[in-house]
């Protein structure tokens, strides 16, 4: 199975659907990008504590060589994210 990883919209009931259906957490868009980079980028705290409880890669890189920490280090969820990832 396939699932977009725009499909869930930052809704993290909806990815936890998605997750518990067999979808698998570092899912990435045509440009690399996973579902930890949409919910740093969206603002998304509950979304990335999930994903952190799912196992997502926080180090999943993109098809131009960016990482999740990257764009987290320039984010009001920085700390959040070291907290789930132990950076």
């Amino acid at each position: 199975m396939h699932y977009p990883v725009l499909k869930y919209d930052l809704d993290t009931k909806a990815l936890k659907e998605l997750l518990d259906a067999g979808a698998a957490p570092n899912t990435a868009d045509a440009r690399g990008r996973s579902p930890v980079m949409y919910a740093i980028f969206g603002g998304a705290p509950d979304t990335m504590t999930l994903l952190s409880q799912r196992r997502a890669d926080p180090e999943q890189e993109t098809n131009c060589g960016k990482f999740p920490w990257l764009y987290a280090s320039q984010s009001p969820l920085r700390q959040r994210f070291l907290r789930l990832w132990g950076r």
